[in-house]
């Protein structure tokens, strides 16, 4: 049976999206929705609608003295709420709670400056694709220009020689159309006349 104040959602947060993983779960504890659990998914429990701070960290390698963080955070006035794939999840738990530090934030600040320069890089080959490619078009386009010269005089003179042909059988079929009324007005002609 499912139960009404549980709810699991799918959500995948990079590394680098720490800040949207906090607006996220401090919106569902807007719309009444606390962290209980991460286990393949957020696991929440339903509460009344509040306003909770949470705090999320991130970690890239197995950090020595996590328990003793962890305990150093709860007695600053944090609860530790999870800890997945690297993330640290704490939730605010007293009004006067000291901020959290750490000595290995600067992880994230490197791969956020990581991740710019890899889309700068993204931008950039991007653009050199694109001009290389309209370069390799240019250079075919000049390379074939006379093939696609003479293949257009080639159909002209076709469409030319078969416009003349169309002419000279509209002027035999004329001419031959005259020559057979000339014919029979002549005939007609002969035989009244004797």
């Amino acid at each position: 049976m499912k139960d009404k104040n549980i709810l699991f959602e799918h959500m995948h947060f990079e590394d680098t999206q720490i800040m949207a993983m906090k607006e996220y779960l401090e919106r569902r504890a807007f719309t009444g929705w606390r962290l209980k659990e991460y286990k393949k998914k957020f696991i929440f429990e339903k509460i009344s609608s509040s306003i909770l701070t949470y705090t999320v960290l991130y970690y890239e390698k197995e950090v020595p003295g996590l328990l003793d963080f962890i305990e150093s955070s709860e007695n600053a006035g944090w609860k530790f709420i999870t800890q997945f794939d690297n993330f640290l999840v704490f939730l605010q738990d007293r009004v006067d709670a000291l901020p959290l530090v750490s000595g290995h934030e600067p992880v994230v600040e490197e791969k956020e400056k990581k991740s710019i320069w890899s889309y700068i890089s993204l931008v950039y080959h991007s653009i050199a694709i694109y001009f290389l490619s309209i370069n390799s078009l240019y250079t075919i386009f000049t390379n074939y220009i006379y093939i696609i010269f003479v293949y257009l005089l080639i159909l002209n003179g076709f469409s030319n020689i078969v416009s003349i042909a169309k002419t000279i059988v509209r002027k035999i079929l004329k001419d031959n159309k005259h020559k057979e009324q000339t014919t029979f007005i002549d005939i007609k002609n002969k035989i009244i006349v004797y």
